[in-house]
């Protein structure tokens, strides 16, 4: 998983500041529920999900709304983590 987060993270420019251990109860996305609960208990706005796409995160205070991936744009990327 650690592999796979570097890679994305590369791809977009930035570097993994964390990974966050989540664990599942078997139910449809419990996992995804599980880790928004998580990024929001940090502070933490996440984008909404899109088949295999990563889900772009940034601090509450910085932002209101993160679309799905395929959406952000220029003007927004600077303000992801």
């Amino acid at each position: 998983m650690l592999k796979e987060a570097q890679k994305i993270a590369s791809l977009a420019g930035k570097k993994v500041k964390k990974v966050l251990p989540v664990s599942s109860d078997g139910s449809d996305f419990s996992i995804s529920r599980e880790y928004e609960k998580e990024v929001k208990s940090m502070g933490y706005a996440i984008g909404s999900m899109q088949r295999s796409d990563p889900r772009a995160i940034a601090k509450s205070e910085k932002v209101d709304y993160i679309g799905k991936w395929r959406n952000i744009g220029v003007k927004d990327y600077c303000f992801m983590d």
